[in-house]
């Protein structure tokens, strides 16, 4: 009986070793996992970098009269200016840019001095540090 009950808390001895050993190295396990996600290093920065520009509003009587003409082309029939601003940019060309509303619709227009329709200013973007 004495040898019996030797071998029974040699087992329940061993069986909680077995299971200190999966805690511990459940623990383990985890404190890595958290400590590998806590430490990886931000790699991205988006940065917009928009060129400085002089906004002045104007009077849409005073718009040359090269912009006036594109206004009341084809191309821009039914849509009434609301209000316009002469843009002039740190590099480049002044430019009108003109609001226009149909009904409901808005739009913006940017215009050159002798009435040609120009592309907005363009923003970089930088990649990364």
């Amino acid at each position: 009986m004495i040898v019996s009950i030797g071998i029974v808390i040699n087992r329940m001895i061993k069986l909680k070793i077995v299971k200190m050993k999966k805690i511990m190295l459940s623990a383990l396990f985890v404190a890595f996992a958290v400590s590998a996600t806590i430490a990886q290093p931000v790699n991205e920065v988006g940065i917009e970098v928009v060129a400085q520009q002089e906004k002045t509003p104007i009077k849409l009587e005073e718009l040359p009269d090269a912009v006036k003409t594109t206004l009341s082309g084809e191309a821009y029939t039914g849509w009434v200016p609301s209000e316009a601003f002469v843009v002039t940019p740190e590099e480049g060309s002044k430019y009108f840019e003109v609001t226009l509303k149909k009904e409901e619709e808005v739009k913006v227009v940017n215009l050159s001095e002798d009435g040609k329709v120009i592309e907005s200013p363009a923003v970089e973007e930088v990649e990364t540090l």
